[in-house]
């Protein structure tokens, strides 16, 4: 939901979805965590013609096995909403963590998560004990705003020094604005649609772009760097990134870091 005064996007969760209570489904998500499968977009290289990484993206079923009639937004909302947040998360991060090692060779994967939750020690304590984080990108959502970002400055760091790196999702969105954009300092920023469609043809679009990219983090670079080409999101998505790799880049491509040592980071 967008508010027309300020631009916000807000997320609030449904009483009910289909017959049951969120209560309930939380309840079979925590209890079957199957529930919760994960699909993954790859990202294309537009300049080489490669698939240069995967995008994480979330699926919730009903209980009968079907897709949820509640988008994973809500799902997420309604977790949050009932103080499960960060557990839920963790879900997702602790499966792309696995997935590390069957990468393909120079990709990398990025996998959305709340900033106001990420200091929480369901998903701090995963990501900090899980060794080198390369090459997982974080995307920090834009749903809610986070009060107080100093703990989140603090592991930020901590999991640049562990090779992780930071992005924003969206920018241009919800409380994604230059403000949040300085203080975490990201490494990647995904600006939002709107910010980009026409921007060919709008002086304000791009200015507004390079005012974003301006603020990626360029002063402390992380374990692995990016060399970032220009970018969009590709239409198909897969059940693994290795089922990717198998097939042929799509005609729709998007651009995406190349992962390899650099002694410094590149704005996206």
């Amino acid at each position: 939901m967008h508010d027309l005064c300020t631009g916000v996007r807000t997320v609030s969760p449904p009483a009910t979805t289909g017959p049951t209570s969120w209560a309930a489904e939380l309840d079979r998500l925590l209890a079957r965590p199957e529930t919760l499968r994960l699909v993954f977009q790859p990202i294309v290289d537009v300049a080489r013609g490669v698939v240069a990484g995967y995008e994480t993206l979330a699926r919730f079923t009903d209980a009968d096995g079907g897709p949820s009639a509640a988008t994973p937004d809500r799902w997420f909302a309604a977790a949050d909403a009932a103080g499960i947040g960060a557990r839920v998360e963790a879900l997702v991060i602790e499966r792309c963590l696995r997935l590390r090692e069957s990468l393909p060779p120079d990709c990398f994967l990025t996998v959305n998560v709340s900033p106001h939750l990420l200091p929480e020690p369901e998903l701090a304590e995963l990501l900090l004990g899980a060794g080198d984080l390369a090459p997982l990108v974080l995307e920090l959502t834009e749903h809610q705003d986070v009060a107080d970002v100093r703990p989140l400055l603090d592991l930020r760091d901590r999991l640049l020094d562990r090779g992780a790196l930071v992005a924003v999702d969206d920018a241009g969105s919800g409380y994604s604005g230059l403000q949040q954009l300085t203080a975490v300092r990201p490494q990647m920023i995904k600006l939002d649609r709107a910010l980009v469609a026409g921007a060919d043809t709008d002086e304000v679009k791009l200015a507004l772009a390079s005012c974003s990219a301006s603020s990626a983090a360029t002063d402390r670079p992380p374990t692995h760097t990016p060399e970032v080409p220009r970018c969009r999101a590709s239409p198909a998505a897969t059940s693994s990134p290795a089922a990717a790799a198998r097939s042929p880049p799509p005609t729709r491509a998007a651009s995406s870091p190349r992962w390899r040592p650099t002694p410094r980071p590149t704005t996206a």
